[in-house]
């Protein structure tokens, strides 16, 4: 082994240490804080939730599309459960929108409004790039004319 290769070989090791150690730092904490933010959450049903709603009890709800869930965290601080019926979540976020509070998904986004702004930006950035290329092939095809022509003189 060169010199070099011995030296390269040493700080691959000492990259490989430190990594190690700071894998080793990161994992507690990120256990550490997925155990903190995780609640217990006790089960409920719909009608006690919206009797819930009705007495201005609940502080946040976060709807869990896939698991068709609403998570409810009360003025109180507990943590409650409710499990809907698929394609019921536009209608329970509109009761509890009616009673002033703002409806999210677990994601963070909010509940009703459109999920996609549609592809208008894609077919804008897909139009200029077809421009490009056909200005590009243009250019492409002009040169190699030009090219030819005095070529030929």
């Amino acid at each position: 082994m060169t010199p070099a290769t011995r030296l390269s070989a040493i700080a691959a090791m000492a990259a490989c240490a430190a990594l190690l150690a700071c894998a080793a730092l990161v994992t507690p904490v990120s256990a550490a804080g997925v155990t903190s933010e995780s609640q217990a959450y006790t089960a409920e049903s719909l009608k006690s939730f919206e009797a819930q709603l009705d007495a201005g009890e609940v502080a946040s709800v976060r709807f869990d599309p896939k698991l068709h869930e609403v998570r409810v965290i009360l003025k109180s601080g507990q943590h409650v459960l409710a499990h809907y019926e698929a394609h019921h979540q536009l209608k329970l976020a509109k009761l509890v929108r009616s009673h002033h509070l703002k409806p999210l998904t677990i994601h963070g986004k909010t509940v009703g409004k459109a999920g996609h702004p549609g592809h208008k930006l894609r077919y804008i950035v897909g139009g200029a790039i077809v421009v490009v290329l056909v200005l590009v092939g243009a250019g492409l095809v002009f040169v190699l004319r030009r090219r030819r022509a005095l070529s030929d003189f």
